[in-house]
């Protein structure tokens, strides 16, 4: 089946600095079937001047910069590395001071200074205070790390070790109980639902080469769930990680990706590719005296390092 898609490219890394504005829409022709209701564009980002310091990592947190006073996000994290698994948590609380914000290269607000707050409990353990930092980009295109306060963190199996003391099993299909304590307000707690745990698989077929390489994702689950597909590629000289595609899936449980889509990757210059699932749940919370605007989130997320057939 001959099908017309439009997709967007992201063809450089996050690191780079790009111009203002959302990239075209870039038309390829898709000889291959290809499944419906895929949305595919790059991973969201403002102009790329800046990136938080975790960047494209085991956390799934890829958006650079988030507009709120308070973000809390909860994830449980599924890591498959040829054939070996590994499963983590990672917790963590911003609080911003939109009073303070950070001004990027090209005088656009890229963050905010973030607030000591008394405690941060998820389901009754104490977050951990902790450096929150993100690196900037100078007019010389050199990466400054900077520091912007406090966020508040719990977290295991992500390679730290344990961090406050979280030692449990992240609470698939549940929810996590949240309890903030700002120092001058009553605390404000309320419970975070979470999704059911995504496990994926990816089959790769044909070779670089070849000029036919295309990779197939299936994920468990109903397939009324939302799920978030992204694709990246590790450098070969700096082993940083890059986000190149984002696919928004919706009432389907798997994803056909092409060689005309998959070509735009530089393969020459990446170790392997790393393909993560993403299922979410905001929670909207009305605005109050301890949190003010918010953006609440949990997420269940499974990485898959991936070989490239050369």
């Amino acid at each position: 089946m001959n099908k017309k898609i439009k997709y967007l490219i992201l063809l450089v890394p996050l690191l780079s600095l790009i111009s203002c504005g959302d990239p075209s829409p870039v038309e390829f022709t898709d000889n291959t079937s290809t499944t419906e209701n895929i949305n595919v564009g790059i991973v969201p980002a403002k102009p790329s001047t800046y990136v938080y310091s975790n960047g494209y990592d085991s956390t799934g947190i890829v958006e650079p910069f988030i507009d709120k006073s308070t973000i809390v996000n909860v994830s449980g994290i599924h890591n498959s590395n040829y054939g070996s698994f590994t499963n983590g948590a990672y917790y963590f609380a911003i609080f911003n001071d939109k009073t303070k914000p950070v001004m990027g290269p090209n005088n656009s607000v890229v963050g905010y200074k973030s607030k000591f707050v008394n405690s941060v409990f998820f389901n009754n353990v104490p977050a951990q205070p902790e450096s929150n930092r993100m690196k900037m980009m100078n007019q010389q295109h050199s990466a400054i790390d900077t520091s912007l306060g406090f966020k508040y963190v719990l977290s295991n199996g992500m390679g730290h070790g344990m961090r406050g003391g979280l030692n449990y099993q992240f609470p698939y299909g549940s929810s996590i109980n949240v309890r903030i304590n700002d120092g001058s307000n009553p605390s404000y707690q309320f419970d975070l639902p979470t999704p059911n745990e995504i496990i994926g698989q990816v089959k790769l077929q044909g070779a670089v080469s070849t000029n036919n390489l295309s990779m197939e994702v299936t994920w468990n689950g109903s397939s009324n769930d939302s799920v978030n597909v992204i694709i990246g590629n590790v450098n070969q000289s700096s082993n940083d990680a890059n986000p190149i595609f984002l696919f928004k899936a919706a009432n389907t449980n798997s994803l056909k990706v092409p060689w005309p889509i998959l070509e735009k990757i530089q393969f020459s210059q990446s170790k392997f590719l790393v393909v993560t699932l993403i299922k979410r749940i905001i929670k909207g919370i009305p605005y109050n005296a301890v949190i003010k605007d918010s953006y609440i989130a949990s997420q269940s997320i499974h990485n898959i390092k991936v070989d490239i057939p050369r």
